[in-house]
């Protein structure tokens, strides 16, 4: 049936004819038949012949049949296919998807390095936690070492540090089968696995002399610290006060307990309590661990500061401020932990501190431009802002001010649009929130301004259900996450204020510029899954 088809179709397809051929047949015949043995090469023929509607129907059979052994192969062939840009969609969602189960498989191994750097840089990957991005990373450099030693840097630039347990990312990079790889890799990485007082866990050159590239130095700074938009995510809520419907002022306690979100299961579990019962604490995030500083209860201010780690759930203590401190605020930024005012008793902290990790020290570093207590604090772009909060006459503020660390340095902003006590402020997408608080005019508000910190404005955004005063909130994925606050009892607006279970999430999107500059924040409150214990003067983190 070949010297039927015209010359030049004999010609081309002649070398291929027990494959192609009968395929060309079948397309002039308009009998052509699909099945899962044969679509690759009736793609391919549909392909050289210009017959869009084979290659669709091709394209919708391959989209049904995507398993993790065969996935990577059909995204090769689709990339290389005209026509076949909804399968290319269809692929990379389903590598994202089932990212873990893709890169236990062989073809995993073989890919191309441009398409490597393309998933490890997704924000869709659905992973558990960012070391089995990393581990996936290091499984296709050991795979050949001789040819791939030069990638590695361009391959870490894709991974989120600042995430990752130290000990744990030695572990694996221990577990390089390649000396050479695993030294290139320990070189590389040697300011991040450094770990406890005085020590590495790799040990290594020191600082004087040092001549690892620059890209080494950098590596920590400029990774992203946010989780994937899709990876599971742990939400941790510490410590914090607790009262309840019907009791009176004098009722109420400082909690050592713990609660963690788990993101995919959709529910609180407890976790392992602070050794110490504190309200009104600080909390934040360095190297994948959890620092929980200062704090009160029972009017007993504490100085002292406890770590925990997630993979082993246990909360140890580090070194204690210089200063007992409540109603602090505490951010971790550039590789460093800084607690910012709060109240020490009998006046304002008027000083920062910031925590070496690797010395197990604080140290002061600068005085605070406008001394305060219970206010917002946390890091964007490597700044630190504080908004809001009490002065010394116990008067609510609305001022805002900008910190640079690396100049230690203090820059006035534009004040907020409400003068807010008891507020939280979390970034997201680049903005601000400032959340909910106490002024003595309204109460508790449930109001929320976002600050754009191009235009140099705070904007309107969507209110809360219920005014949270006192309440705890992070950001991530185009979502604000807010939990607990105190409001008082909704049938009696004049009994002691309660502390809250609920949890809000508002989701939004970042309009268009208005014509007067500004940029309108959409979006909509849900109501999330309600805490175990309900708590306001909490701290809330999310790894």
């Amino acid at each position: 049936m070949l010297s039927e088809l015209p010359g030049f179709l004999q010609c081309f397809y002649g070398s291929a004819l027990s494959t192609v051929g009968p395929i060309v047949v079948q397309f002039l015949l308009g009998q052509l038949c699909v099945t899962t043995e044969s679509v690759v090469d009736v793609l391919v023929a549909a392909d050289m012949l210009g017959v869009h509607g084979a290659v669709t129907v091709c394209t919708n059979l391959l989209a049904e049949v995507l398993t993790p052994w065969n996935v990577l192969g059909v995204w090769e062939l689709a990339a290389r296919i005209g026509g076949c840009g909804l399968l290319v969609e269809q692929c990379t969602a389903f590598v994202e998807e089932k990212f873990l189960e893709v890169v236990q498989e062989d073809e995993f191994l073989a890919l191309p390095e441009s398409t490597l750097q393309q998933l490890l840089a997704s924000e869709d990957l659905r992973v558990a936690e960012e070391i089995q991005v990393l581990s996936a990373a290091l499984r296709w450099l050991d795979y050949s070492p001789a040819t791939r030693r030069s990638r590695i840097t361009s391959l870490l630039v894709h991974i989120r540090l600042p995430l990752l347990s130290p000990t744990r990312t030695a572990r694996l990079v221990q577990d390089v089968s390649d000396l050479s790889l695993r030294v290139a890799l320990q070189v590389l990485l040697a300011d991040f696995l450094r770990k406890g007082p005085g020590r590495r866990v790799f040990e290594g050159r020191g600082r004087a002399g040092d001549c690892r590239p620059a890209f080494a130095c950098s590596l920590l700074s400029n990774s992203i610290s946010e989780p994937r938009r899709k990876a599971r995510k742990m939400v941790y809520a510490v410590g914090g006060f607790s009262r309840w419907i019907g009791a009176r002022w004098s009722d109420g306690r400082a909690l050592c307990a713990v609660e963690r979100f788990d993101t995919f299961g959709g529910h609180w579990t407890a976790d392992s309590s602070l050794h110490q019962a504190r309200s009104g604490l600080a909390l934040t995030t360095l190297h994948g661990e959890v620092y929980a500083i200062g704090g009160e209860s029972d009017s007993m201010i504490f100085a002292s500061v406890e770590r925990f780690d997630p993979g082993r759930h246990q909360w140890t203590n580090v070194a204690c401020l210089h200063h007992p401190r409540m109603g602090l605020g505490a951010v971790a930024c550039n590789g460093a932990i800084y607690a910012l005012g709060g109240w020490v008793g009998a006046e304002i902290g008027r000083t920062v501190e910031r925590f070496d990790p690797d010395e197990n020290k604080w140290e002061e570093v600068v005085e605070m431009a406008t001394p305060r207590y219970h206010f917002g604090c946390c890091e964007m772009g490597g700044a630190i802002y504080v908004v809001g909060g009490l002065d010394e006459s116990g008067t609510e503020l609305a001022s805002a001010e900008r910190f640079d660390p690396l100049v230690a340095r203090w820059i006035p902003l534009v004040s907020m649009t409400t003068k807010r006590a008891y507020l939280t402020l979390t970034a997201a997408g680049g903005r601000l929130f400032a959340v909910g608080g106490w002024n003595e005019s309204s109460g508790a508000l449930n109001s929320v301004e976002c600050y754009d910190p191009e235009i140099e404005c705070w904007i309107s955004v969507p209110p809360m259900t219920v005014g949270r005063a006192s309440c705890s909130a992070v950001g991530f994925s185009g979502r604000l996450f807010i939990a607990g606050g105190r409001a008082p009892p909704p049938h009696d607006p004049e009994a002691p204020a309660i502390s809250l279970n609920s949890v809000e999430v508002f989701e939004f999107v970042i309009g268009k510029r208005t014509g007067g500059g500004q940029e309108a924040v959409c979006g909509s409150w849900s109501i999330g899954s309600s805490l175990i214990t309900g708590r306001c003067e909490a701290g809330l983190v999310i790894l």
